[in-house]
């Protein structure tokens, strides 16, 4: 299905220099904290976090021509738990109307504001597994012997920091290094190692 909202808000988003959005999106009885990050690759992604009673996390990747597949899959059960209001939804989840919906709520003007900071990136998505407790970014490691970054923390700090900090990381064979506290650390503080 296109997601002509989310074609809309890349646009704005360029506008502003901006490669990722946080907003609250309804959709009937269920509550939901999103991401769209244009940072993934090879697609863009969308995430839906549950804020009720019913906690879920939803991660739709957002094809060429803003498309999201209707094919729930694995997800569909759980998103159905999600949308039930007192048990009950009254009617079969339908992935088309739902992301119809979704579409609808979704807003089409970025901000300055709405760009996430890093500690609610992780909070916000689970599939990022490297020290999810340490949010906060506190300084590089350079590998001269054969070490390098792991995948997961290039993953991690292309989320958190984005695609200049990944790119300096692969140029400078450099680990991002993270915090439970926040640190005032810079990834561009020091680059001149």
């Amino acid at each position: 299905m296109e997601m002509t909202s989310l074609r809309q808000l890349h646009n704005s988003m360029i506008a502003i220099g901006s490669d990722m959005q946080q907003f609250l999106v309804r959709t009937g009885a269920a509550s939901f904290d999103c991401l769209f990050s244009t940072r993934d690759t090879p697609s863009f992604v969308l995430t839906l976090t549950a804020r009720g009673k019913v906690r879920g996390f939803f991660r739709f990747d957002v094809i060429k021509g803003y498309r999201i597949r209707d094919y729930l899959g694995d997800m569909y059960s759980d998103l159905l738990e999600v949308l039930k209001e007192d048990g009950s939804s009254g009617h079969r989840l339908m992935p088309k109307e739902f992301l119809a919906q979704l579409n609808d709520a979704i807003p089409t003007q970025a901000t300055e504001k709405a760009h996430p900071k890093p500690a609610d990136i992780v909070r916000l998505r689970p599939d990022i597994v490297e020290d999810r407790e340490k949010p906060y970014f506190n300084c590089w490691s350079y590998w001269t012997q054969g070490q390098k970054p792991s995948a997961e923390n290039q993953h991690k700090t292309l989320l958190l920091l984005g695609p200049d900090a990944l790119r300096h990381s692969l140029e400078r064979n450099a680990s991002s290094r993270w915090s439970s506290t926040e640190t005032g650390g810079s990834w561009t503080k020091d680059l001149s190692k």
